[in-house]
């Protein structure tokens, strides 16, 4: 199997990137689990992968491609710029749609 990046995708990882390296100096020595400080987690999704996100996540940002997010018992469909506050009293699973890869910031 062969993956292809896309210039969308390598845009958006690239735009991650960039944001993440301007809060790293920020948050240096305060935190072993950056997912439990507030700082921002990405995910990578292709082909049938499905994420159950952490507990601590409260914000799916679409970076690339699109994702079907249910939470709640609430299924929602986001595209690539949007972003959707989930539930924090229930598992968040998400799944890409299409076929292209899916990138996300929680």
């Amino acid at each position: 199997m062969r993956l292809t990046i896309t210039n969308g995708f390598a845009q958006a990882l690239s735009s991650y990137l960039y944001k993440v390296k301007a809060i790293t100096p920020q948050l240096e020595g305060k935190t072993e689990n950056k997912a439990l400080s507030g700082a921002p987690c990405l995910f990578s999704l292709v082909g049938p992968e499905v994420l159950r996100l952490p507990q601590a996540c409260r914000e799916v940002e679409v970076l690339s491609g699109i994702a079907w997010v249910t939470s709640a018992g609430q299924d929602l469909i986001l595209a690539q710029g949007e972003k959707a506050l989930v539930s924090k009293d229930s598992d968040t699973i998400i799944s890409a749609l299409g076929s292209e890869p899916l990138l996300l910031a929680a």
